[in-house]
C-alpha cells in the first residue's frame, strides 16, 4: 500500500473549465521550490501542463509516482505520492480540479490535516 490519491472524471471536462484550472494549476507548480519534474523523474523533463494533460513528479528521491491527469474520462485513476514533498501540489492540482471541473471528484488516504499544504497552495492560487 501507502500514502495514495484517488480520482474520478465523470465526463470529458470541458475546454473553459480545463483552460481555468491550468491557469491555476501552472501557477501553483511554478511556485514548487523543491521543483518539480515530469512524471518519469528524469531531470531533464519539465512538468507538463497544456491542453490535454497534467503531467509531473517529485525530484530525486524526493520523486515516487507521477501524477497524470486528462480531460478524460476515467472511472478510477491513483496517484501514489508516499507523503513525499511533492505531495503537496499533487493535492493542490487535485483540489483546483475539483473546484473547477464538473464531474471531477478526489479522495485520498489521508486526513484533512495530511491535505493541509496543499489545501494553503489551493487557496492562493484559486
Amino acid at each position: 500500500m501507502g500514502y495514495t490519491h484517488y480520482w474520478k472524471n465523470d465526463t470529458t471536462i470541458s475546454t473553459n473549465d480545463w483552460e481555468n484550472s491550468i491557469q491555476t494549476i501552472q501557477a501553483i507548480i511554478d511556485s514548487a521550490e523543491d521543483g518539480l519534474l515530469s512524471e518519469d523523474g528524469e531531470e531533464s523533463n519539465k512538468p507538463v501542463i497544456n491542453v490535454e494533460h497534467v503531467i509531473f513528479n517529485g525530484v530525486d528521491q524526493d520523486a515516487h509516482e507521477g501524477l497524470f491527469i486528462t480531460r478524460e474520462p476515467t472511472s478510477f485513476d491513483s496517484c501514489k505520492t508516499a507523503c513525499k514533498p511533492y505531495d503537496k501540489y499533487v493535492v493542490a492540482v487535485l483540489m483546483t480540479l475539483a473546484h473547477n471541473c464538473i464531474g471531477f471528484s478526489w479522495s485520498s488516504d489521508g486526513e484533512n490535516g495530511d491535505h493541509k499544504e496543499g489545501l494553503e497552495l489551493f487557496n492562493k492560487y484559486k
